[in-house]
Parts: structure tokens; C-alpha cells; sequence
């Protein structure tokens, strides 16, 4: 049996639902990540939206393995309880497309100052994000961003999960966006790996530069192996982001160009044949 299941944002192939799963089904690919339903966010559907999404996706054989939410990457200042309005409603889309996972982010913070300022109103959200799932058969994923947020550097995505404490809070790790930020990936993993869930897959330099799978400055290779050896079983979620797409605006704080040229979907199929060369390589 395989270690591992793939998944995907397939909004990163095309804005057209039935076009994503002629994509991901061309693939193999039976789950996807909802982010851009119809080019529109996730965050924003409505609960008769999201059944007759869900409805589309039923007829197709096809699942979800998590909600690819914005939840968090908001700056500061954005009122609390504007942020949990926005929870709430994801919280009934998970409940709705079926799936116990919610990604979930810590707050922007500025680019010119240390995170560590703003650490204890960071984490004081996130709990707050914690603590709104409460009754509700769901897992958040907090996903380290390449851009500036709390939760960037790995110490800073250690701290959350040490200081929240909750078996309701767990890591989508993100080797690409590690590597895009600077830091080591696969140093990250170590220190995070037994808070981590879910991962994402993508590549990138620290130039900011992002690539296939293989391509970049992430040991794809060594932290494969270590899932694989972990004994547990995980979704391998693609955003290879190798170009534009519809909603790519939407992500706050990101800091990522990508090229509008090429076809997305063939970019999208490059880079799940190359994470599949590599597991076949391990």
C-alpha cells in the first residue's frame, strides 16, 4: 500500500471546474485543494455554492483532501471578528465538500521589522482560530509561507505548534516555500516533523525563483524518504505555481511573480511527473 495519496489546487490548471478534473483525472489524480472554485475563493462560497460544486465533484469520483483557505493571512489590524466570520463560513464549506482539513496561516507581519514584535498577536489569533473549531470534526493545517508572516522560518512554525498545544492544530509542510524564503528545508522538517500532517509540493531557489519539483534548492529526495520512513500515510498536495493563474492576486503576501506565459496545465502535469520521477527514484 502507498505511503502517500496525491491531491491538488487544481485552480492552478484552469478556472473551469470540469477542466481541472479532465486535467487531474489525465493524471491519476482522484482529490484536489479547493482555493479558486470558478474564480472564486474558497473563503467566499456560499453554503448553496459549495453543494453544487460538491455535486459536480460527486459525479466525477472526485474528493477533497483539505480546503485550501486563506484563513489568517490577514494583516493585524483586521478585526478579529471579522477574521472568525470568514472561519465560520469555511468551517461549513469543510463540512459541506466532506473533508476534516482547514489551511490556515499566521498573520502578515511587516517586512521591515522582526516578526517576534508582533509573535504574541500572532498567536493569540491563532488560538482564537483554534478555539472556533471547537466542536467541529476538522484539523487545521497551518502552512509556513514563503512570504512575511508569522510562521515563516521554521523556529517560528515550531513556536505556534508548541505554544497553541492542540491536537487541533497541525503543519501542511511546504518545502518549496521554505526553500523560497531562505532557509533549509529539509533542517525544517527536523525540527517540525512531528507536528507535520499534510504536505505541499512545489520548488523554488532563494532567489525567489520558482521551479519544478527537483529543480531548486529543496531536498526533495531525503524528505521524501523520511515521509516514506515515517510509517504514517500523506496527502501530497500540488501548487507547483509555475505560472500565473486566475486568484493569484488574491494571495496576500505571497511576493511571488510567475510568469502568464505556457499552458497551465501541461505545467502542472511537469511538475507532478517530476515529484513522481523522484518518489520513483527513492
Amino acid at each position: 500500500m502507498s505511503w502517500y495519496t496525491f491531491s491538488g489546487f487544481a485552480d492552478e490548471i484552469d478556472v473551469d471546474l470540469n477542466v481541472q478534473m479532465d486535467v487531474l483525472e489525465s493524471i491519476g489524480i482522484r482529490y484536489l485543494e479547493p482555493r479558486g472554485c470558478g474564480g472564486k475563493n474558497v473563503s467566499l462560497l456560499t453554503e448553496e455554492e459549495a453543494k453544487e460544486i460538491k455535486k459536480g465533484w460527486d459525479k466525477r469520483g472526485f474528493r477533497v483532501s483539505a480546503v485550501g483557505s486563506p484563513v489568517g493571512k490577514v494583516k493585524l489590524d483586521v478585526p478579529l471578528e471579522d477574521d472568525l466570520q470568514v472561519f465560520r463560513r469555511v468551517l461549513k464549506t469543510a463540512e459541506i465538500f466532506d473533508t476534516k482539513y482547514i489551511r490556515v496561516f499566521t498573520c502578515l507581519v511587516p517586512e521591515d521589522e522582526p516578526a517576534v514584535k508582533f509573535r504574541d498577536r500572532a498567536l493569540s489569533r491563532m488560538q482564537a482560530y483554534v478555539d472556533a473549531a471547537k466542536g467541529h470534526d476538522v484539523i487545521l493545517l497551518h502552512e509556513n509561507e514563503g512570504g512575511y508572516i508569522y510562521g515563516r522560518a521554521p523556529e517560528q512554525c515550531l513556536d505556534i505548534f508548541e505554544s497553541i498545544g492542540s491536537d487541533k492544530l497541525r503543519a501542511t509542510f511546504d518545502a518549496g516555500n521554505f526553500s523560497y524564503a531562505g532557509y533549509d528545508a529539509l533542517k525544517a522538517y527536523h525540527m517540525l516533523k512531528e507536528h507535520v500532517e499534510y504536505i505541499h509540493i512545489k520548488d523554488a531557489k532563494s532567489d525567489m525563483t520558482i521551479v519544478p519539483p527537483g529543480m531548486g534548492d529543496t531536498d526533495y529526495p531525503a524528505i521524501l524518504r523520511e515521509l516514506r520512513d515515517s510509517g504514517r500515510n500523506y496527502f501530497l498536495s500540488m501548487e507547483p505555481h509555475l505560472s500565473a493563474f486566475e486568484g493569484l492576486a488574491d494571495i496576500d503576501g505571497s511576493g511571488i511573480q510567475l510568469s502568464p506565459d505556457g499552458n497551465k496545465p501541461e505545467k502542472f502535469k511537469l511538475a507532478h511527473k517530476a515529484i513522481c520521477d523522484i518518489l520513483k527514484a527513492i
